[in-house]
């Protein structure tokens, strides 16, 4: 297999020939949420007031809180359309026999390889537009 970059070419196989449009809306809709969050986390600027110090410290929270449910709900649609991921995107010790459509599988994806996984998702969806019967690489 050759190299890019120091990464295999091998890459994420999906399906989405059973996905609806509300799928796609949902996708875009914690995609878009996640970055408004993330907007707003670096936009807090650290008050003088210990009262305003504290609202502030409660607002960040929420909005980490936030991110963590919409990336549970990610996982959750990812493993919607995985069906394979490369050998080589996972740690040594990972099971053999991982079950692609139970999200809690995603936790063994390598922190390094992760957003490059979702990328491939987004660019296999666009690919694909009319969700065609089979997989996408």
């Amino acid at each position: 297999m050759t190299k890019n970059n120091g990464h295999s070419e091998a890459k994420p196989e999906f399906d989405f020939s059973h996905i609806s449009r509300r799928w796609t809306k949902q996708w875009l809709h914690t995609m878009t949420t996640v970055s408004e969050a993330q907007l707003e986390l670096t936009e807090i600027e650290q008050a003088d007031d210990p009262a305003v110090q504290k609202q502030q410290a409660r607002r960040q929270l929420e909005l980490v809180q936030s991110i963590e449910r919409l990336m549970g709900d990610q996982e959750s649609m990812i493993a919607q359309v995985l069906k394979t991921v490369p050998r080589e995107w996972l740690p040594d010790d990972a099971p053999d026999d991982l079950d692609w459509s139970n999200p809690e599988s995603l936790e063994w994806v390598l922190e390094s390889r992760y957003a490059e996984l979702v990328d491939a998702m987004q660019a296999a969806r666009q690919a694909d537009p009319k969700g065609s019967r089979g997989t996408t690489r």
